[in-house]
């Protein structure tokens, strides 16, 4: 077993490094204005106990398991970047309205079967930050309507303009054909040159999740056993999102 795995706490950045018979534990101060760095850096102090460079232990690793502490504690205290949203036109509201799966887990029968009057959780994106984009991709990956590079433009500057310091891609479909999403990410570096806002994160939903249906790809990282993304399609453009 080769294995490397790795938490972001808010202070330290522990590595933990399994080779073989080579059990490593490292660690380094978390670098909150880029988390790669403190990354590479506890990864490179496990690295140099187990003698060998990150290069050749990355080459052959099994897996990389990433964590963040840190993460955790920005999403239940609620603090962190303002995160905007740009969905396809017409689910403006999918993340407000939420699922009834969601904020029914735990009730009884009773408020269960009145789901409607449920108190619903306050939502990881503001309305006032979800905006729309005139696009739309169908279920097999086809383009009925295509994107505009304005219209993205419009969409983007207004939410940097209202204090967007991070911005999600979510468009309809988008597991089945992520040109739109991919089309996003490259005007806004046109728009918004990483040298000059490199501190805004650009997070393609494609690129995260591979789960169909908008709300539950927008509200995760990775979903447990989400079908692999068919790549059908041009990858996306490599870019810093630092």
């Amino acid at each position: 077993m080769k294995r490397v795995s790795v938490d972001i706490g808010g202070t330290f950045t522990d590595c933990f490094f399994a080779w073989d018979d080579t059990y490593v534990q490292a660690k380094a101060l978390t670098t909150h204005h880029n988390l790669a760095l403190g990354f590479n850096e506890a990864l490179d102090a496990a690295c140099a106990r187990a003698g060998m460079g990150r290069s050749e232990a990355l080459a052959g690793v099994n897996s990389v398991r990433y964590a963040t502490t840190l993460g955790t504690n920005a999403l239940i205290e609620r603090e962190g970047p303002r995160v905007a949203a740009l969905v396809t036109h017409g689910f403006e509201d999918t993340i407000p309205i939420s699922r009834g799966r969601g904020y029914g887990e735990g009730l009884d029968g009773t408020k269960k079967g009145d789901m409607p009057d449920a108190q619903r959780p306050e939502p990881l994106v503001p309305r006032e930050l979800i905006r729309s984009l005139k696009e739309r991709v169908d279920t097999l990956g086809d383009v009925l309507v295509p994107i505009g590079d304005d219209d993205i433009r419009t969409q983007i500057r207004d939410l940097v303009d209202k204090g967007a310091e991070a911005i999600v891609v979510a468009l309809v479909n988008a597991t089945e054909n992520s040109a739109h999403e991919n089309r996003v990410l490259e005007v806004f570096l046109d728009e918004y040159p990483s040298h000059e806002l490199g501190s805004i994160p650009v997070l393609l939903s494609s690129q995260v999740s591979g789960r169909k249906g908008e709300y539950v790809r927008t509200s995760t990282r990775r979903a447990a056993g989400a079908k692999r993304i068919r790549r059908r399609y041009p990858p996306p453009p490599t870019a810093p999102i630092w």
